[in-house]
């Protein structure tokens, strides 16, 4: 489990060195668009907020940066100081 986090934060930090924020996190347009009939007729999700708690539960910044804490706890250290981008 520890590895897969550690790919995945390694990835997530790649991304941000070259330039991923938290404006280009975003759903599908597919799941964006809202049904024309049916039970969810309507209805979107409630995007911004699934995006705040994700980024709390993963130990992201506003602005969807790992927090240096977080890739430390995970024997990422030198990589931390490489993949941490200071906003």
């Amino acid at each position: 489990m520890k590895l897969g986090k550690r790919v995945w934060y390694l990835k997530r930090g790649l991304a941000n060195l070259f330039g991923a924020r938290a404006d280009q996190d975003q759903l599908p347009r597919l799941l964006m668009t809202a049904m024309t009939s049916g039970p969810t007729e309507g209805s979107l999700p409630a995007f911004k907020l699934m995006l705040k708690e994700f980024y709390e539960l993963r130990g992201f910044n506003p602005d969807g940066v790992p927090k240096r804490e977080v890739l430390q706890a995970l024997d990422l250290l030198l990589p931390a100081g490489m993949l941490y981008v200071r906003v």
